[in-house]
């Protein structure tokens, strides 16, 4: 911990100072399968040099045909891109599309699949 100082130079109050006082905590409850057994270190680890990995704990196994790249954005948040749109959806309208897409296929846990 240490003081901090307004414009003035007088102590204003301490600031805590660790890692934890930097990352809020998910608004969310912990999904079905949510490990976590695993630190916040590892699991962007896992994410960042074993994305096919992290997938596949989650229940997504791709053929190796598939790429998968991280982008990292900024030091909080990631994303994986998966770009793959399935066959038979070419002639849809974008909001015929968008019905097809689910929070799942949205994060990368899920592939999307056609219209039957």
């Amino acid at each position: 911990m240490r003081a901090c100082h307004d414009l003035r130079g007088t102590p204003a109050g301490p600031i805590e100072q660790a890692d934890h006082s930097h990352r809020p905590r998910p608004r969310h409850p912990p999904q079905p399968g949510h490990d976590d057994t695993l630190t916040y270190p590892r699991k962007l680890e896992i994410a960042v040099r074993e994305p096919r990995a992290m997938l596949h704990e989650l229940g997504l196994g791709l053929p190796d045909k598939v790429a998968v790249r991280v982008h990292d954005s900024t030091s909080d948040m990631r994303y994986l891109v998966l770009p793959m749109r399935p066959a038979g959806t070419e002639d849809l309208s974008e909001s015929q599309f968008a019905a097809l897409v689910t929070r799942d296929s949205m994060i990368g846990t899920t592939v999307l699949r056609a219209p039957s």
